[in-house]
């Protein structure tokens, strides 16, 4: 489950092969400008709940379920149509939220007076794997692992909510 800002659709595919980038190692490209081999790579998205705070800021929690693995791919998919991972500094994500959404979510009286706003800080990226489903190697049986959204995780989303929370339409 992963957090995005301002993400419109409700449900998509992103179908595009992805690369290596010819400018940075570290980084994988979807699409066109990317060197080298491009892999096919496969990701669904749905929207599982939408925030918007008292400024209009808008927040975007996804359910994504990769059907291919490719390095990088969430992520590389995500910033390639404009929607990097809240954290993912190395896609364009923010490190830290703005001065204004931060003082919207904070909860000590200075950054509501907008003195000394606080910025609110992930320190990694909000990517975490729920859910996770393979073959075992040796016994060929199906493994089934979840895992519960972790604590910093959880309290950053908890910061976010306000009454202006806007529910995901059926």
């Amino acid at each position: 489950m992963e957090l995005f800002f301002k993400f419109k659709n409700e449900r998509g595919i992103i179908d595009v092969p992805i690369g290596r980038s010819p400018s940075d190692f570290r980084r994988k490209l979807a699409g066109r400008g990317a060197r080298g081999e491009l892999r096919p790579a496969v990701t669904m998205y749905k929207v599982l709940k939408r925030f918007e705070d008292e400024n209009k800021n808008k927040f975007t929690y996804l359910e994504i379920s990769p059907k291919t693995g490719r390095t990088h791919q969430i992520r590389v998919h995500m910033a390639s149509i404009g929607h990097p991972v809240v954290g993912d500094t190395l896609y364009g994500g923010a490190g830290q939220l703005t001065d204004q959404v931060a003082s919207q979510a904070a909860t000590s009286k200075a950054a509501r007076r907008k003195a000394e706003p606080e910025r609110l800080k992930l320190g990694r990226n909000f990517l975490h794997a729920a859910k996770l489903e393979f073959i075992h190697p040796v016994t060929g049986k199906l493994l089934q692992l979840e895992a519960p959204l972790p604590k910093e995780l959880e309290s950053f989303l908890d910061s976010l909510k306000s009454d202006a929370t806007v529910p995901v339409r059926s």
